[in-house]
Order: structure tokens, then C-alpha cells, then sequence
């Protein structure tokens, strides 16, 4: 249920924990352990994860610009998107696209 919660909608930001704690009824420190524990990963950690996966795809269908992931993905500008995905993706989204595109 958290992570369903987490990932409802992809994008990066702050982990709700307000909206967490109402569902699940727990502390934020249990949610963290809880989550770590089945996951391996923080909620803020999975919600990256999920951020850069959904990019991913995105990505690899061509129909979205680079700006309008980044605003799929809450980002203030497409600068800023494209900084967060090659700290995260090794390359530019531009770049990741391109050799996506040659290996089909």
C-alpha cells in the first residue's frame, strides 16, 4: 500500500508523509523501517527509482519532448530534469534516447 501510494504519480519532490501517516497510521520513522526492510531501498529512494524508470519509458517511446517529461516529472525547468537524469542515467536524456533508438 505505501509503495502503491509513493508511486502513484512519478516526479521528483518530497515523499508525503502527512498523506502516508493517514493511511497506513504509522510514524514516520516506521514507515521509513517498514519500507527499507521490504524494499532495500527509503521511500525517497524508491520514489527516485520510480521517477527515473518512468523518464525511461518515456524516453524509449519518443512520443514525449525532453521539456514535457520534465514537467511530467514536477521539474522546474527541462535544465534541471536533464542534470537529475545524467546524475542518475550516466548520459543526457538526449543522449540515453539516441543510442536507445540504435539498438532497435
Amino acid at each position: 500500500m505505501m509503495m502503491s501510494r509513493i508511486g502513484q504519480d512519478p516526479g521528483i519532490g518530497t515523499v508525503d508523509y502527512e498523506q502516508l501517516r493517514e493511511a497506513v497510521g504509522l510514524s514516520k520513522a516506521q514507515i521509513n523501517r517498514i519500507f527499507k526492510a521490504a524494499t532495500g531501498l527509503t521511500p525517497r529512494q524508491w520514489s527516485e527509482v520510480h521517477s527515473i524508470k518512468a523518464a525511461e519509458d518515456w524516453l524509449r517511446s519518443g512520443q514525449l519532448s525532453i521539456k514535457e517529461i520534465a514537467a511530467q516529472l514536477n521539474f522546474f525547468d527541462a535544465s534541471h530534469f536533464i542534470k537529475w537524469f545524467r546524475r542518475h542515467a550516466g548520459c543526457t536524456p538526449k543522449t540515453w534516447r539516441t543510442r536507445k533508438k540504435q539498438r532497435i
